[in-house]
């Protein structure tokens, strides 16, 4: 369910304005609910298929048995701009979510083949937290002799994807092991990783 209000809105066929603009989802899948509120002043230029949304405010709440604690709560602020006509999205975002303080941004350069560029810093990640509870029992082997974590990764999705961005991360915990200001460099193009 998603609800979009415009109040005080203003403009002609060419531009728009709207002081508040808002925007609520519910979405519930199985076991997961996902509830958000969006809100931003909103400008546009319908003609040259330009938006921007320069006061950005985002609360996400998802709550589900997989999760961890079973919920996930997240404060975000900032801007997003869109120029559909040049396929580009340029967006810039801090706040919280669960324990970690994150500052990103984002650009899309292109919509078809996606292209997107991104530097995103988080203060802590506890990795461990968002993985499912390791069973006691040790892995049984198939048929064919593999492990069932030993099934081959489906990547066709970066035949497609080009990728440039940096991951910095102060405090980093992932099997119990943690490492201290990682920084991870990605670059995803021509179905290379």
């Amino acid at each position: 369910r998603a609800n979009l209000t415009l109040p005080g809105i203003e403009g002609t066929m060419k531009t728009i304005k709207s002081t508040a603009m808002a925007l609520d989802l519910d979405l519930k899948r199985a076991d997961l609910n996902v509830k958000a509120k969006v809100s931003s002043p909103l400008s546009g230029n319908l003609e040259a298929q330009q938006f921007n949304l320069p006061k950005l405010s985002a609360s996400i709440q998802a709550s589900g048995p997989n999760l961890p604690g079973k919920s996930v709560n997240g404060e975000l602020a900032g801007s997003i701009s869109v120029d559909a006509a040049k396929q580009r999205v340029q967006t810039d975002l801090a706040g919280k979510v669960s324990d970690s303080n994150i500052k990103a941004r984002i650009g899309v350069t292109n919509f078809s083949p996606l292209a997107v560029n991104f530097d995103v810093a988080v203060d802590r990640l506890d990795i461990d937290r968002y993985l499912p509870p390791k069973a006691a029992s040790t892995p049984q082997t198939s048929a064919a002799g593999q492990k069932p974590g030993d099934q081959p990764i489906d990547v066709s999705g970066l035949k497609t994807l080009n990728l440039n961005g940096k991951l910095h991360i102060g405090s980093l915990k992932v099997s119990n092991l943690k490492a201290a200001n990682v920084r991870l460099d990605v670059k995803a193009a021509k179905g290379q990783l």
